[in-house]
């Protein structure tokens, strides 16, 4: 037996893979929205913001070196090594 499909059928075919179509860029949208906007909120509290990790790690070796009076001028002496 053979079954003749209708151009009703074949529409709502066609329309099922408009909407999944339609679901999927939709999807992908939200995702790349919302892991956009995340990778920006770690941007803000890694590296840009004044009080953030990066800038904490990097001041702590500073007062490190410079010390509590800033005696550390950042230039280097040399020497010989005896043999």
């Amino acid at each position: 037996m053979f079954f003749i499909k209708s151009n009703r059928d074949i529409n709502l075919v066609s329309n099922q893979k408009g909407q999944t179509l339609v679901e999927y860029i939709l999807l992908i949208t939200v995702v790349v929205t919302v892991t956009v906007s995340l990778f920006h909120k770690l941007d803000e509290y890694l590296i840009s913001n004044p009080d953030s990790f990066q800038n904490q790690y990097i001041n702590s070796y500073r007062s490190t070196f410079q010390g509590q009076n800033g005696g550390f001028s950042g230039q280097y002496q040399y020497f010989t090594v005896r043999r």
